[in-house]
């Protein structure tokens, strides 16, 4: 009888460290899944960098390389504007990451980072070590305003409307 019940305890401890190990490993589970939530909370979120029009800046990339007339019907109104950059560029200070591009941080101490993600040439084929964003300002029928990230640098320069660009959002 006692070889009977020292079998039973040992399976019932069995079965409760199972069911304990597979606690632990959904909690790991439900906290990585919480990193990825949190994570993309983050990306979608906007950052006041406390710039004087009061501009809002996304704080990060939309996923991918869009050309302008795309750029336009996903972004609209959301896309900065020449002088949205240029504000951005004069009030902001701008810190060179080598290829992570540009950390931006504003008046008020809040910053976001401008990686270099490379454009597509019109021709296909991509450039990688630099980046251009899109300005919401058309320039003519074939090219349009994009800040240009290269080696340290950064202005604003015409892009060709069919190649492929960064796109960051701005909430006014």
């Amino acid at each position: 009888m006692k070889k009977n019940s020292f079998f039973l305890m040992t399976a019932a401890v069995a079965v409760l460290m199972t069911g304990f190990v597979m606690l632990m490993s959904c909690d790991k589970d439900d906290d990585k899944k919480d990193d990825e939530k949190k994570e993309k909370k983050e990306q979608n979120e906007y950052v006041d960098l406390g710039l004087t029009s009061g501009t809002k800046w996304k704080s990060a990339n939309e996923e991918g390389l869009y050309d302008y007339d795309n750029t336009i019907k996903l972004a609209g109104d959301k896309l900065p504007s020449t002088e949205q950059w240029e504000e951005l560029k004069n009030e902001g200070i701008w810190l060179w990451q080598g290829d992570g591009g540009f950390k931006v941080t504003g008046p008020n101490g809040n910053s976001i980072v401008l990686p270099l993600t490379g454009y597509r040439a019109c021709q296909g084929g991509g450039v990688g070590n630099v980046a251009y964003y899109w300005a919401i300002d058309d320039d003519d029928d074939r090219y349009a305003p994009a800040l240009y990230m290269f080696g340290g640098q950064a202005y604003m320069k015409s892009l060709e409307h069919c190649c492929g660009a960064c796109v960051r959002f701005v909430q006014k």
